[in-house]
């Protein structure tokens, strides 16, 4: 494939879009890893365990472990930019800031279950995590070769 090929069609919803998207998703999956102690992980439950060790800091933990108010999700709903980034349901924060009256207790009911039962509702916003590999070929990989993007 050319360059210029791939700089016309690649942002377009073609054909050729998916099967770019189809043929790297096999390349993309962290199927091992080594943790901090350089012991091989290949079990999925592993990898998740070891991603979080790596790129979640004490002080962050501690930090997610604190009881969650109203007020504060409030006030990170209204700090949010209201036209930027609308979540996969096509809505942006000025949905969930223009009708707060409405949308309010159901929407901090939602955040709070999600902390205390430690499971995200499908039906709300989802961050996507990349991780953008920093060296070619690896043969097992260490999460510090890794990008974090959040997208």
């Amino acid at each position: 494939m050319s360059r210029k090929e791939w700089l016309v069609n690649a942002d377009r919803n073609s054909c050729f879009y998916h099967q770019s998207v189809k043929t790297r998703k096999p390349r993309s999956k962290i199927i091992k890893l080594k943790d901090s102690a350089g012991v091989r992980v290949e079990e999925p439950t592993q990898i998740d365990e070891c991603s979080l060790m790596t790129f979640l800091l004490d002080s962050n933990q501690l930090k997610l472990l604190q009881a969650i108010h109203d007020s504060k999700i409030k006030e990170g709903v209204f700090q949010m930019d209201k036209f930027k980034a609308p979540g996969l349901d096509e809505f942006g924060a000025s949905f969930l800031q223009d009708y707060s009256p409405i949308v309010e207790e159901e929407i901090c009911t939602a955040v709070i279950s999600s902390f205390e039962e430690g499971k995200l509702l499908k039906q709300i916003y989802h961050t996507l995590i990349a991780l953008i590999l920093k060296v070619s070929n690896p043969i097992a990989y260490y999460l510090q070769d890794y990008l974090q993007n959040n997208c």
